[in-house]
């Protein structure tokens, strides 16, 4: 995680947003943040999926 102060610029790298924004925040305690996710198109990962697979051999 990245998270920037849009206003000044500074910014810190973090495991996640919540250590990488309390660092920040230690430096620059009025910070207004931005918070992204490096490699992913999204910050945060919602829900999730099941994948169903058949028991039975498929005997086409």
């Amino acid at each position: 995680m990245v998270v920037i102060d849009v206003n000044s610029g500074d910014y810190e790298i973090g495991y996640d947003d919540a250590a990488a924004m309390f660092s920040l925040l230690k430096r620059r305690p009025d910070a207004f943040t931005w918070s992204e996710r490096v490699g992913y198109p999204a910050v945060h990962r919602m829900g999730f999926a099941f994948t169903r697979q058949s028991l039975r051999p498929d005997n086409d």
